[in-house]
């Protein structure tokens, strides 16, 4: 299988990538806030995390009081501090409903809430190497409740990201991937010092997936309310990964047009996503994919604006999207290497 990486000279390279060995799965359906998806993902038994609170930076309100998850590396204490990577989950949450008790994270009627195996085995492999990690959940119960408040006569889930329906007008806000969750990203990263004192705060790696991926490429961009705000959200981090994410952010209202990046921004693409196309790379004529737009308007702007920074773009060729729980070599080999390039560059940091 091949990659494609296109950096900030807008050349690129081919790399062979390694496919390693298969992993046992189990096919597992994921809980709330979306119906029931049945998705097949590595059968591995979870570590299981410390949970702490802190609040988003989008506002004071006790529904924007964000659950954070924490895996903690052998060693690491608040006299040696190690780095941290902050990640955003994908539309369907972190959670599904699990078979074994003892895994799951709270109970719900008939379901062991089980945080998804992508993120354990990701924090796993990032404990091993040394480096921390914290799982954010956006879509907390407080949340939906107030979703529910604000949406009293929307039974349908179509005020959830992705819904039943491509109208974006009915998303509400607190769960949209480049209004709110960008600020739940900004404000994990600001309590660090606070809630996870083994951290090292100035060593901060965001890493999201698919409307995750999302939050994350919107919280580096130069544009975005959460950097030309005091906050300076994005700032708060060293380099920041953007899984799969939908380029467009929204559509044109939304687009942040003209944004390079405040911190060095890696997206990550299949070139046979058909979720959200990721569009032609950079030498190649453009079918005018947002990811090609969003890469032409950054460079742009980098050079421009002084201390932004173009994209780094990898498209993997023949992965499809959500690499991280789809099967097949193309998928476990771009699985494989952006897995190595994040534990790689935070292993840097140490």
């Amino acid at each position: 299988m091949f990659v494609r990486s296109f950096v900030l000279s807008c050349s690129f390279l081919t790399s062979l990538i390694i496919v390693g060995t298969g992993v046992r799965a189990a096919e597992v359906r994921h809980a709330a806030p979306e119906p029931a998806e049945t998705l097949t993902i590595p059968d591995v038994v979870p570590a299981m995390p410390d949970k702490v609170s802190f609040q988003s930076k989008l506002s004071a309100d006790s529904y924007n009081l964000i659950d954070g998850y924490l895996w903690k590396p052998v060693g690491a204490s608040a006299q040696a501090k190690v780095p941290l990577v902050i990640v955003a989950h994908g539309h369907t949450g972190m959670f599904y409903c699990g078979s074994n008790p003892a895994y799951a994270v709270a109970v719900s009627g008939a379901c062991n809430v089980t945080i998804q195996s992508q993120y354990t085995s990701l924090a796993r492999e990032l404990t091993a190497a040394g480096i921390g990690m914290m799982l954010v959940n956006s879509f907390t119960p407080a949340r939906n409740d107030r979703i529910l408040q604000l949406h009293v006569n929307q039974t349908g889930w179509e005020i959830y990201p992705l819904g039943l329906n491509e109208d974006k007008t009915k998303r509400d806000p607190l769960v949209s991937d480049h209004a709110s969750r960008p600020y739940d990203l900004a404000g994990a990263a600001a309590a660090v010092g606070t809630v996870v004192p083994w951290a090292n705060g100035s060593k901060l790696v965001a890493l999201g997936y698919s409307h995750g991926g999302s939050a994350a490429m919107a919280l580096a961009l130069s544009n975005h309310p959460v950097n030309t705000s005091p906050l300076n959200g994005g700032r708060q981090f060293l380099r920041i990964f953007a899984t799969y994410p939908g380029c467009a952010l929204g559509g044109t209202n939304t687009y942040y047009k003209a944004s390079a990046a405040v911190t060095p921004l890696s997206i990550g693409t299949g070139s046979a996503d058909t979720s959200v196309p990721p569009g032609t790379m950079p030498g190649t004529p453009s079918d005018k994919g947002a990811c090609r737009e969003r890469y032409e308007a950054a460079k742009t702007a980098a050079v421009a604006g002084s201390g932004l920074f173009r994209i780094d773009w990898w498209n993997y060729t023949g992965a499809t999207h959500s690499w991280e729980t789809a099967q097949g070599p193309e998928n476990e080999a771009a699985r494989a290497h952006w897995r190595a390039k994040v534990i790689a560059y935070a292993v840097s940091l140490k």
